[in-house]
């Protein structure tokens, strides 16, 4: 996964690029906790442009109102713009679990 400014994804979300862009801090314990599973699906589905944004970023107001909190996941597809429902049983680790967020890619490219 690289690191980009909240203004690239923007830039490609109206070129209709198909991102899969989590939202992060370094100050967030399940930011810093998930950075292994996201790795490693970055790995398994590297057709998938995968992408961080740091909150703390000058740019980040871009997307403020659409951020309640870290980590957040956005699904940017064909210009749309819509954020990963929360998991009911959040990992206490992550937050988000290695199998949810494998589900969620393989609906998200449609396997």
């Amino acid at each position: 996964m690289k690191n980009t400014t909240a203004l690239e994804v923007i830039e490609d979300m109206e070129d209709g690029k198909k991102i899969f862009v989590v939202f992060k801090s370094q100050q967030c314990h399940y930011c810093v906790a998930i950075e292994p599973a996201l790795k490693y699906l970055s790995n398994k589905y590297s057709n998938l442009d995968m992408r961080y944004v740091d909150t703390e970023s000058d740019d980040f107001g871009v997307f403020e109102e659409n951020i309640d909190g870290v980590p957040t996941i956005a699904l940017i597809s064909e210009g749309k713009f819509s954020l990963l429902k929360e998991p009911k049983d959040p990992d206490e680790r992550t937050w988000y679990s290695l199998g949810y967020l494998e589900e969620a890619i393989k609906t998200f490219l449609g396997e």
